[in-house]
């Protein structure tokens, strides 16, 4: 197991990068919610605070997260993460992440198509 300043820093930063995530995640819902009431009248309680994009970018890096959108209701946005410890972490704040390699992905929608996972984001109340 690795230790020292320089992994806490970067396991810090893969904290830093899933709660980006969420928050990104929750932003795209928010548009895909809106896109379904033209009207704008219906937008849920849960997406105030969330009329401007978000700048979040890449703690270590600086670069902008990955978004990918999936199908009409289907969207990820992902990170490249530096340790292990959030694929193997049993902390239910990081249930919305899905793991292939070093990418971490937080996914909304059904399986559109056959790039698209059969996952969903559930929305938090923090």
């Amino acid at each position: 197991m690795l230790s020292g300043p320089g992994y806490a820093r970067m396991e810090r930063y893969d904290n830093e990068r899933a709660a980006d995530l969420r928050t990104l995640g929750d932003y795209h819902r928010c548009l895909l919610e809106r896109e379904e009431d033209s009207e704008g009248s219906n937008a849920p309680r849960y997406c105030s605070g969330f009329e401007q994009a978000p700048e979040l970018t890449d703690p270590a890096s600086g670069a902008p997260y990955r978004f990918t959108r999936l199908g009409p209701q289907a969207f990820k946005v992902c990170a490249t993460f530096q340790t292990e410890a959030l694929r193997d972490a049993s902390d239910r704040r990081y249930s919305q992440l899905v793991f292939e390699g070093d990418e971490g992905c937080v996914i909304y929608g059904q399986g559109t198509g056959a790039e698209a996972p059969d996952a969903t984001l559930k929305w938090t109340t923090e």
